[in-house]
């Protein structure tokens, strides 16, 4: 048998050290390095949905206040009246009273609800020269009448003249209470 010499030794531990170093660069450190660029992938992906999500979370803030004051704003336009109908008769009365059109009929419907108000129908119908149906009209269109006109038909007047017969289909809106619109869908 043939003894190792000093030179042989000495390659076989370099050959050794360079198997052993790539051994732990394909083992070990190229997939850290990987594993790493995921993870630094992963912190920017995260990163990105959080400032997504604090953005929304600013948006929900404002939207809330924005809601409550909406809400607020919309009681303005509604009756605050439970007796809703004969309050919205009461006020086309005094419309058609201080315009000079004479309301020969009112015609309550039924009333109906959506979205947590309830919805009070009428069809009214009117004669008035053509000077009182524009000021009538306009009147109820004023937010502070709180009637919404919802279509209107004009025809001429049964005498000849210059009066016109209009139907005017008017609405009336009040916020539902806990247990009401059951109620009145029944």
């Amino acid at each position: 048998m043939k003894t190792i010499t000093t030179r042989e030794k000495n390659l076989l531990l370099v050959g050794a050290l360079v198997l052993i170093l790539f051994v732990y660069a394909f083992v070990l450190l190229f997939p850290a390095q990987r594993a790493l660029g995921d993870l630094a992938a992963e912190k920017v992906r995260l990163e990105s949905q959080l400032e997504h999500a604090n953005t929304l979370y600013r948006r929900a803030e404002g939207a809330t206040s924005e809601i409550a004051a909406l809400r607020q704003h919309m009681g303005e336009f509604l009756f605050p009246d439970p007796e809703t109908t004969v309050a919205s008769v009461r006020a086309l009365e005094k419309l058609a009273g201080e315009t000079g059109a004479v309301i020969t009929r009112i015609r309550p419907e039924d009333p109906s609800v959506a979205d947590g108000l309830i919805r009070y129908p009428a069809t009214v119908r009117v004669e008035a020269t053509f000077s009182e149906l524009v000021r009538l009209l306009y009147e109820l269109e004023q937010p502070d009448t709180r009637l919404w006109v919802e279509g209107t038909e004009i025809a001429a007047g049964r005498q000849s003249g210059d009066d016109l017969q209009a139907t005017i289909y008017v609405a009336t809106y009040r916020q539902a209470e806990e247990g009401e619109s059951d109620d009145v869908e029944s």
